[in-house]
């Protein structure tokens, strides 16, 4: 979820920020909030004037938890009421949102007075957001590529929720249905696991990195090479799911990524 001027709609940032001399101080892509290990998100800051974490000014990225309030620091001092706020909330403790406050009516400390006070709320669902990735099935054994992408992509995409950032496919973990569409033979399909892989975001030393954890050994393949384990993943990866019993991969994803 990236916040700043050109991200959201003029008539949310003129509803929240009426002061045009304050608006224009809210970088065009302030900062963002990624998925994160679970229970935590990340907040990566994009503005040179850098964004508020409770108050605390971060110039680069951190973690964040439900209940932290984010904001854009007034211009003139970070020690200044900020511009607007943001509640960080946790969808699976209360309905998927962040609230935002004027900074009219935000006073020190933000984090308190964000939580106590939460009149003229703007409410951005995090399920309406889009996924932070996918993988979209692009070859399958016994299927011809024509017959393949005759089918919508819609049909033939596994999609991430924004809330849960995590990702398993195989055969018990997507319905009937889903494999039904791909005209997978069934022998193929019985020579699936019931989970072959899990997709999701973990910490890394250079901030969250998708992950893929092969849970049927060297079966799972990453660009050709067996995934034994947990590897990182991009954007425009193919993961194949191989059988010892046939030669070749039963079926192939792409990793597609939110923002490519």
């Amino acid at each position: 979820l990236r916040i700043g001027r050109a991200m959201q709609s003029p008539d949310f940032w003129q509803s929240a920020v009426p002061d045009e001399a304050l608006r224009s101080a809210v970088s065009r892509e302030h900062f963002e909030v990624r998925p994160g290990e679970t229970g935590s998100g990340l907040l990566v800051n994009l503005s040179v004037a850098g964004t508020l974490l409770n108050g605390s000014l971060v110039r680069q990225h951190c973690k964040v938890f439900s209940g932290d309030v984010l904001a854009v620091p007034h211009p003139r001092s970070p020690l200044a009421p900020p511009i607007i706020c943001f509640r960080v909330a946790d969808p699976e403790k209360e309905p998927s949102k962040m609230i935002t406050n004027q900074a009219s009516a935000v006073q020190s400390p933000p984090a308190e007075r964000a939580r106590e006070d939460d009149s003229s709320v703007v409410r951005i669902s995090v399920g309406a957001l889009p996924p932070p990735f996918s993988v979209l099935c692009v070859a399958a054994q016994g299927v011809a590529d024509g017959a393949l992408r005759l089918l919508p992509e819609a049909a033939r995409r596994l999609d991430a929720s924004f809330a849960k950032a995590e990702l398993a496919v195989g055969s018990g973990e997507q319905l009937p249905e889903l494999w039904a569409r791909l005209q997978l033979p069934e022998e193929l399909l019985a020579a699936l696991a019931p989970t072959c892989f899990r997709l999701s975001f973990k910490e890394c030393q250079y901030g969250p990195a998708l992950v893929l954890e092969s849970l049927i050994g060297g079966a799972v393949e990453v660009n050709g090479a067996a995934a034994a384990g947990q590897i990182q993943v991009q954007h425009d990866d193919l993961i194949s799911i191989c059988s010892s019993s046939r030669a070749g991969p039963v079926v192939v994803f792409r990793v597609e990524m939110a923002g490519h």
